[in-house]
């Protein structure tokens, strides 16, 4: 039954490469949110507000931006990371049996 189990390393390396794509894409799109810059709002009565609630709305959605970035970052490490312990375990196991085998 060993055999109808295999991982392949490098197609977890594969995925963890995707993940960091779309990391990249996410800080692309947070990086291209236009900052509040007080001038660029009118001089007219409530114009303050209008400002204060657009640097808010920047201010939650880099947050939520910078977030999805660091747990797609943390996906391809963990991905980087399986497919390092399987590689590990496969030269162990290859290396007990060809000791066992007395090669």
């Amino acid at each position: 039954m060993v055999d109808d189990f295999r991982v392949s390393p490098g197609i977890l390396q594969e995925d963890a490469q995707l993940w960091r794509g779309w990391r990249d894409q996410l800080t692309g799109v947070k990086d291209g949110i236009p900052r509040p810059e007080p001038l660029a709002f009118s001089v007219l009565p409530g114009a303050q507000d209008v400002f204060v609630a657009y640097a808010k709305a920047v201010l939650a959605l880099t947050s939520a931006l910078e977030d999805g970035v660091e747990q797609f970052d943390g996906i391809a490490e963990t991905l980087d990371w399986a497919a390092e312990q399987y590689r590990t375990a496969e030269e162990d196991n290859v290396a007990e049996i060809e000791a066992v085998a007395g090669r």
